[in-house]
């Protein structure tokens, strides 16, 4: 999973969820439902991130996760940027 024209140098959340919400957040769209968070991920001088993971043994074929970083970033409004969600489908 590749972040990327992120802050640089900022922290990062990976939101993942296994349904889609879409709500607004803080001046955003939050894509996945938070069903799990992935907190303290460092952002890169050029503002990236790299994170490689395996899906647990025993999730279903053709299962969807969503993941969506949230970036720390004062000097937005609500001190947050939001990466495109990902939508995931297991094979």
């Amino acid at each position: 999973l590749e972040l990327s024209v992120a802050p640089a140098l900022s922290i990062s959340t990976l939101v993942v969820g296994f349904t889609s919400l879409r709500a607004h957040f803080k001046g955003g769209i939050l894509g996945p439902m938070p069903d799990a968070l992935i907190t303290g991920l460092p952002v890169g001088a050029a503002g990236t991130n790299s994170l490689s993971f395996l899906l647990p043994p025993g999730v279903p074929s053709g299962s969807k996760v969503w993941l969506q970083h949230w970036i720390a970033d004062p000097p937005s409004s609500f001190g947050l940027c939001a990466s495109n969600t990902l939508e995931m489908t297991t094979q």
